[in-house]
């Protein structure tokens, strides 16, 4: 979930499942599903409250280490299911995300990451996000982080202060 203003304007809601096979110790495919509620301020769609959407994704994640930085390449193509309340539209992008996760110590890290996703129809850019966050693990599979965000459209961009709550599972059995 994204807040905009503290608590008080519901900026996107988000919820997101994918099944992920590791082709090679350093190349992992995924493939998903995410429901999405967005406010209206994110798209040029000024006569809609919120737009809700169903998207199916498909993801290759390139990892690589120099020294003890993460380096993480993400290629993404989605399909998305916009339900504008008055009409409904289909549209597909691509991202691309390159990521950088410091560790400054065990528990304590820095994560860093620009991504640009484009639209494959109409105009062919559609947004950049720009990440900067201070992050603590608990464990291998939860961490927290607290940060900056950086949103670029073609007409207007928004600058966020993020706090975001991560949770990994994994249900492979274990060996």
């Amino acid at each position: 979930m994204r807040l905009y203003n503290a608590a008080d304007n519901f900026e996107l809601g988000l919820g997101l499942a994918s099944v992920n096979y590791k082709f090679y110790p350093k190349l992992t495919g995924s493939i998903g599903y995410m429901r999405l509620k967005i406010d209206k301020t994110f798209e040029e769609l000024a006569e809609e409250n919120y737009i809700n959407e169903n998207r199916l994704f498909e993801q290759i994640i390139f990892t690589d280490k120099i020294g003890k930085v993460n380096i993480k390449h993400r290629y993404m193509l989605e399909h998305r299911f916009l339900d504008l309340g008055s009409k409904t539209d289909f549209q597909q992008r691509m991202r691309y995300r390159l990521q950088v996760i410091i560790p400054l110590s065990k528990k304590i890290f820095i994560n860093a990451y620009d991504e640009i996703i484009l639209n494959l129809q109409g105009n062919l850019y559609s947004q950049n996000r720009l990440y900067g966050a201070l992050g603590y693990k608990f464990n291998k599979n939860l961490n927290l982080q607290m940060g900056y965000l950086k949103q670029s459209f073609q007409t207007k961009a928004f600058d966020r202060l993020q706090v975001g709550l991560f949770l990994k599972t994994d249900f492979r059995k274990k060996k």
